[in-house]
């Protein structure tokens, strides 16, 4: 019977190797930046075709940047500004959008 091991151990054998580790971590920049758009857009009330018209894109691309596809920084500065939020990039590459500061800290 073969032996079972938790995901995590099993995750953490998989990163030692390099290009799995390069993989993993170009998917959760991904990730991140999807799930962070797709949170902010939904909080402003917003579908994903309207927010398309605001920033001069069809309602596809807002899909697949909700899936994980990194756009432009010229559409990331266009996003943020019809979603009223902030844009950082961090060292690791990863893109992460959020309310306005503002707006975090009366929250």
């Amino acid at each position: 019977m073969a032996k079972l091991i938790s995901y995590k151990s099993w995750l953490n054998k998989q990163l030692e190797g390099p290009e799995f580790a390069k993989e993993y971590k170009m998917a959760l920049v991904e990730v991140r930046f999807a799930v962070s758009l797709a949170m902010l857009r939904e909080k402003r009330g917003l579908t994903q075709a309207q927010l398309a018209e605001l920033v001069g894109a069809k309602q596809p691309m807002i899909a697949r940047y909700e899936k994980g596809q990194i756009p432009s920084v010229t559409m990331i500065k266009k996003l943020t500004h019809a979603l009223g939020g902030i844009f950082t990039i961090r060292a690791d590459g990863s893109v992460i959008m959020e309310a306005a500061e503002s707006e975090r800290l009366a929250a």
